[in-house]
């Protein structure tokens, strides 16, 4: 298995809001194709319009930039400085952003139980997630 839970971390301070995991989206189509729709891509947006415009938050769009970092995929103008859209992170990367976020935001359905719902809380991180996740309800309750 390549599940991991985060080594014991130095607290970092909380930069961001949120952190989103993209794991390997379809940049090269503007995230259209299955990656981005197991990942609710199109609810992130319109998400995105709510956090970055109504809200005034700031967050991390995980691996919604190429392998090369020249094309990303396409967020609200209301996001434009707020956000910062990363390629594919290594573990350590990824938990390192979760660890300076407020909330780790997991708006996907389709996913049978995601690790970083237990990767988050491992590193004392709450979670925004989407109801109707597949898999993976078990993790959030009150506490959570």
């Amino acid at each position: 298995s390549d599940f991991s839970l985060p080594a014991k971390q130095v607290d970092l301070p909380k930069k961001y809001d949120f952190t989103f995991s993209g794991s390997d989206q379809d940049v090269d189509s503007d995230c259209v194709g299955w990656s981005s729709f197991a990942k609710n891509w199109t609810f992130v947006k319109e998400s995105l319009e709510v956090m970055c415009g109504e809200l005034g938050m700031t967050g991390v769009l995980v691996a919604t930039k190429n392998k090369e970092g020249t094309k990303a995929c396409s967020i609200p103008a209301s996001c434009e400085g707020k956000i910062l859209q990363t390629t594919f992170l290594s573990q350590d990367q990824f938990f390192s952003y979760v660890q300076q976020s407020r909330f780790l935001f997991v708006p996907q359905v389709h996913d049978a139980s995601p690790r970083v719902l237990t990767q988050a809380l491992g590193l004392n991180v709450p979670l925004l997630m989407n109801r109707n996740l597949i898999g993976g309800w078990k993790y959030l309750n009150e506490k959570t």
